[in-house]
């Protein structure tokens, strides 16, 4: 049987290939030499990666599209970031909106990351869904999906920095708005990724920033923790998850003792505010 298949026409065998997904033209690769060979074929990748996410069909990305690419934005960063290096001159993010599992929105946004800018204010990179995308969105914020990968064109690598699902969704009621928020740990677990969709009543955006366990925003920072990830290790959504979840906890942790050094503070203020009293009113009264 195996004889026969190999047999086949590598231009025919590469036709049956492209009916694969990514899981079964991985196993295909590990069943004989000449599987491996057709099945590692960058065209074959290439149009996995343009089916899985539409935005890296982009003239910027397409010629990055490789099985290593692949690789690289299907699972998350994980494990210790990559070693120290220049961030890169420019980042490209692909984002793709679903709703229900439909595409209902895609874009490329390029950030130039060689100005000052970035030094001293907090690293934001947002884009507009206008139009019927924009419609879909706020008429379903619950069903939103949502895929950001972040870009190094000139590493050729790229990182997924969005969960495959929710992580969390809140009102902000000072702009009446719903943002739903999709996050992966970076750095070691030092910092997170956040990538959000955020539906007002007149708006849609969606935008990518970078935060530490604290919540604060990072700045020039944040370049080099991307490019970090980008250069990093990788790990499956499951580790992906449950780094999310230590993050998380170590935040709730780090607020509650925040909380209660202040009123702790508050406490000897307070104590310090009736001594002075009793001294003032010892001597002077």
């Amino acid at each position: 049987m195996a004889a026969a298949v190999e047999e086949l026409p590598d231009d025919v065998a590469t036709l049956v290939l492209r009916q694969l997904d990514a899981p079964s033209l991985a196993a295909a690769s590990c069943a004989t030499t000449w599987l491996r060979r057709l099945a590692g074929q960058r065209c074959l990748w290439a149009a996995l990666c343009a089916a899985t996410w539409p935005s890296v069909r982009d003239r910027r990305l397409r010629p990055l599209l490789s099985k290593e690419f692949f690789t690289d934005t299907w699972t998350f960063p994980g494990g210790a970031a990559g070693e120290a290096a220049p961030p890169p001159p420019s980042l490209i993010s692909a984002v793709d909106l679903y709703r229900g599992g439909d595409r209902i929105f895609s874009t490329v946004i390029e950030t130039d990351t060689r100005g000052g800018w970035f030094a001293s204010a907090p690293f934001r990179v947002a884009a507009h869904v206008g139009g019927e995308a924009g419609e879909a969105a706020a008429a379903a914020a619950g069903e939103l999906e949502l895929s950001w990968i972040v870009v190094d064109p000139r590493g050729g690598r790229g990182v997924r920095v969005a969960s495959r699902r929710a992580v969390a969704a809140r009102r902000r009621g000072h702009v009446a708005a719903t943002q739903v928020v999709f996050a992966v740990v970076i750095c070691g677990g030092a910092a997170a990724a956040t990538a959000a969709v955020e539906v007002a009543a007149a708006a849609v955006e969606v935008s990518l920033w970078v935060e530490d366990w604290r919540g604060v925003w990072l700045s020039g920072e944040s370049v080099a923790a991307i490019g970090g990830a980008i250069g990093g290790g990788r790990v499956g959504g499951g580790a992906a998850a449950k780094a999310y979840v230590e993050f998380q906890k170590r935040r709730v942790e780090g607020k509650e003792k925040t909380a209660d050094m202040e009123r702790k503070l508050d406490l000897i203020c307070v104590l310090f505010g009736v001594v002075l009293s009793f001294f003032f009113f010892l001597f002077f009264g």
